[in-house]
């Protein structure tokens, strides 16, 4: 479950990103000067989701299961 969750992620990442880049940039460009706002849009959205995961992430994550980890 945990891999197929990964893949889909992975999959969709690269389909929304991908999507942003190309309305940015344009499909037909051949890195000429629209490549670099497409490139800054998709990192950008990269950035805002991974800092929004790590935040989820840290709020979720219960203390109790650290402690038991560390002691392992």
């Amino acid at each position: 479950m945990v891999n197929t969750s990964r893949m889909v992620g992975a999959t969709l990442g690269v389909a929304i990103l991908g999507t942003i880049f190309a309305a940015y940039a344009g499909q037909n460009t051949a890195c000429g000067p629209d490549f670099l706002p497409g490139l800054h849009a998709a990192m950008t959205g990269t950035t805002v989701s991974e800092l929004l995961g790590a935040v989820v992430a840290f709020a979720l994550i219960r203390r109790d299961s650290l402690k038991s980890a560390s002691r392992a």
